[in-house]
């Protein structure tokens, strides 16, 4: 499988972190543990240090994930740029381009296997209660539904927040030892 590149686009950004996860877990199982990470922002390449991290080899490791994040505000001379280095890509990096938009040049869309593009959009009001649910329920929690409708609504609209408010819900109260499902009340007290 050809693990040059990858396109992750869109609003959901704990979505897209997960993928990222997976991909890095993935290029692990394949050029083993030691996987040198660079992440970029359109801003730190305006002197080529991307490509630098893409073309050189690493003393540490033998293959590197080189992320470039938030690729909706990178320059019309970096996308052509990152369009060629896609046309003739090294073999010992992958690189992996994120954006918030749903589309970013169509230079680099088109240089990019339509198999490694994934576009992650905001849940629905019903996933993201199931969401909810779902993820108490892996840390052995149950919820009222009055306490998810306060949670949705003083969370922002991305799995990566909700991650982590439910994280820091499930861990105060499992640390109180609470055996009784997480009311409306206990999310007001803990937000």
């Amino acid at each position: 499988m050809n693990e040059a590149a990858y396109l992750l686009l869109g609003p959901e950004t704990g979505a897209k972190e997960q993928e990222l996860k997976e991909i890095r877990n993935r290029l692990k199982k394949l050029y083993g543990s030691e996987i040198e990470l660079c992440r970029f922002y359109p801003f730190e390449t305006e002197n080529g240090e991307i490509f630098t991290a893409l073309h050189n080899n690493s003393l540490f490791s033998d293959y590197r994930l080189v992320i470039l994040s938030q690729a909706e505000n990178a320059s019309v001379a970096l996308c052509k740029s990152l369009a060629e280095y896609l046309a003739h890509p090294v073999n010992t990096a992958t690189l992996v381009i994120i954006s918030s938009e749903l589309s970013i040049s169509q230079k680099i869309m088109k240089a990019v296997d339509k198999q490694h593009t994934k576009v992650f959009y905001d849940l629905l009001e019903n996933q993201k209660t199931e969401w909810i649910r779902t993820h108490f329920r892996r840390m052995g929690i149950s919820i009222t539904a009055d306490a998810v409708d306060l949670l949705l609504d003083k969370t922002e609209d991305n799995t990566q927040e909700l991650r982590t408010i439910c994280n820091q819900i499930g861990l105060f109260w499992q640390l109180g030892q609470k055996t009784r499902p997480i009311e409306e009340d206990d999310v007001q007290t803990y937000i």
